[in-house]
């Protein structure tokens, strides 16, 4: 049974939701106990089987991205009455465990895609694109992560992607390839940031099989590099394309340009606390009304991003 098979069972109605809560999970096994490891971020199988049963038990009802943006826009539509987005980052493998647990509660999830990862290039533990298709085939609603390079953290990119940077700048607070100029021009380094996200974009369309010029409604900004709108140009060109940027963090003092520019927060449930009872607390933050600022932890680095890029 696809996910979602039996969304239909939740009455909906023209009511405005005052909030809508975001999830982002990333792998499903056992967390590593090496903060900032991949698997550190991992949820549980079990734990993600409290939490959805949590969420069905309370009444919530998943949502699809378009809805998400309409809601954020203001556009008038039919909701469930406790609308959810779930959403899981960068395609794991292990991710295709989350779904039985899905179906089990006619849930939908967003998966976001990096296409370098999901090509092969950077390791077994990503899912590759007969997976992804396969799970799309099941529901679940593919968006774009990133492109080739776009997730990488520099030096670890393919030498294709280092082509033109100055490997020099590279450092464990300069290391996110949609942030950095790395001694291009701004010109330079605008120019290889749009590529990497048309790309991507393109290659998800073919391979997927979605319609001639598909973009991503929503976009999940790898490694915190929203960089809480410090990035003047690469905010303003993510807003230009995708209709919400997700990100795990958001200062209170930036909840102004967040909502500005169309920042969204998400509450990662995973690494650190791991419960139904922590899911049950933070459900309800004011981050996810319309213009909420989110706080807390997050999975990306706190970045300043005063480089010359956000020229």
């Amino acid at each position: 049974m696809p996910v979602g098979a039996v969304q239909a069972a939740a009455t909906e109605s023209y009511h405005v939701p005052v909030q809508i809560p975001v999830l982002c999970f990333h792998g499903i096994g056992t967390p590593s106990s090496v903060a900032g490891s991949v698997d550190y971020y991992n949820t549980t199988l079990a734990n993600f089987k409290t939490e959805m049963a949590y969420l069905h038990r309370h009444g919530y009802a998943t949502i699809t991205p378009q809805q998400y943006a309409n809601w954020q826009a203001g556009i008038r539509q039919l909701l469930p009455a406790k609308p959810i987005l779930i959403t899981f980052d960068d395609a794991f493998n292990s991710d295709t465990e989350a779904t039985p647990v899905l179906n089990e509660y006619g849930f939908n999830a967003v998966m976001f895609v990096i296409t370098g990862y999901a090509n092969g290039d950077y390791g077994s533990r990503w899912a590759s694109w007969s997976t992804i298709q396969a799970m799309a085939s099941e529901g679940w609603m593919i968006q774009l992560h990133a492109g080739e390079c776009g997730h990488a953290a520099m030096p670890f990119a393919l030498v294709s992607c280092l082509a033109g940077l100055h490997q020099s700048l590279f450092t464990p607070t300069h290391f996110q390839y949609y942030i950095w100029n790395f001694g291009q021009t701004n010109a330079q380094y605008r120019a290889r940031v749009v590529n990497d996200i048309t790309v991507g974009e393109a290659k998800m369309q073919t391979t997927l099989g979605f319609q001639a010029g598909w973009q991503s409604t929503v976009f999940a900004a790898p490694f915190g590099a929203w960089a809480n709108g410090q990035n003047s140009w690469l905010i303003s060109y993510w807003d230009k394309i995708f209709k919400i940027i997700f990100v795990q963090y958001i200062a209170a003092s930036d909840q102004a340009v967040a909502h500005r520019d169309h920042v969204r927060y998400r509450l990662e449930p995973a690494y650190g606390a791991q419960s139904a009872d922590y899911l049950a607390s933070h459900i309800v933050d004011p981050a996810f009304t319309r213009a909420g600022a989110g706080s807390g932890v997050t999975s990306g680095a706190a970045i300043n991003a005063s480089d010359s890029a956000s020229g």
